[in-house]
């Protein structure tokens, strides 16, 4: 009996123990091993990640780059021809009524030969009021139509960079960020109401009395003469609000324009940090190469 406990205690302590410790070194081996081969990959991941974040930096340069080309001066140039036909058009409308605006201002019921001195005054008055409110509802309309026409072409220009960035990469889906609403608002004036004097020397001119007035040619000949006027001036008229729409338009295309890039920039800048954070997570790969060093340092000393 006495024996056979020895034989046993002999076997635990020289074979089983040293199976066991073998078999626990051969684990713990495997492990370390398995942590190499995990932190191999994970190196080869991260050597992969460093080469997309590398071609990324190039793409979002690229597409910085290509922001900066859109070229604000096509677009002003684009609309100075629309303030441009949108006045030249407004002048044509006017001049087409005149004659209307003349037979309506100069009328027997006014021109009745009592007073012609303060007769003609009168029908000035009326026409050239007449005449100034058809500017401003004309002025009026144009403003409304070169609104449209601002808020439109800032939106091609959105949907251009839109575009020029998509080209480069598809993924990025930009969020429109515009106030429909402008800012501020243009202020014009009307423009004859300092041609009073001249077109009053031109009616009395012409205004002897009512028969050779109405009768003959006078007015007719009067309007000939208010016509060129009217014409000259309103020229001159039109050069002025081209200037002053423009004006007007060109700072907020500016304003706007500059809004326009910082915000896409910064869409496009959160797009490539939000894909630069996911690539470069690294924390796992060095917990994994801290735990290895101090199993091997371990190991070594025992």
């Amino acid at each position: 009996m006495e024996n056979a406990e020895a034989k046993m205690y002999e076997f635990i302590e020289h074979e089983w123990l040293s199976m066991m410790l073998q078999s626990a070194k051969k684990d713990y081996e495997g492990t370390i091993e398995l942590l190499k081969q995990l932190v191999k990959s994970a190196f080869a991941k991260k050597e992969e990640a460093e080469l997309e974040l590398s071609r990324m930096e190039e793409e979002k340069r690229n597409i910085l780059s290509q922001i900066e080309t859109i070229a604000l001066q096509d677009m002003l140039a684009k609309f100075k021809m629309e303030v441009e036909e949108q006045l030249f058009y407004l002048k044509q409308r006017i001049m087409f009524r005149l004659q209307e605006l003349m037979k309506e201002a100069y009328h027997p019921s006014i021109l009745r030969g009592d007073n012609k001195k303060r007769e003609i005054s009168l029908a000035t008055a009326s026409f050239l009021i007449q005449l100034n409110f058809e500017f401003e509802q004309e002025l009026r309309a144009v403003n409304v139509r070169l609104d449209q026409i601002f808020y439109k072409q800032r939106k091609e220009g959105y949907h251009e960079i839109q575009h020029s960035i998509q080209t480069i990469n598809g993924e990025i889906h930009l969020q429109e960020e515009m106030e429909n609403e402008l800012a501020s608002k243009l202020t014009y004036h009307a423009p004859f109401k300092e041609l009073d004097n001249a077109l009053n020397k031109i009616g009395t001119k012409y205004y002897k009395n009512p028969k050779s007035f109405f009768e003959n040619n006078d007015r007719k000949n009067m309007g000939v003469e208010l016509e060129q006027l009217v014409d000259e001036h309103g020229d001159i008229f039109i050069k002025e609000q081209i200037h002053s729409f423009f004006t007007f338009y060109k700072e907020l295309f500016e304003q706007h324009f500059d809004k326009l890039l910082d915000n896409v920039k910064e869409q496009v800048a959160e797009y490539y940090d939000g894909k630069t954070e996911l690539l470069t997570k690294h924390e796992n790969i060095d917990k994994l190469e801290w735990i290895i060093k101090e199993s091997t340092r371990f190991s070594t000393t025992n």
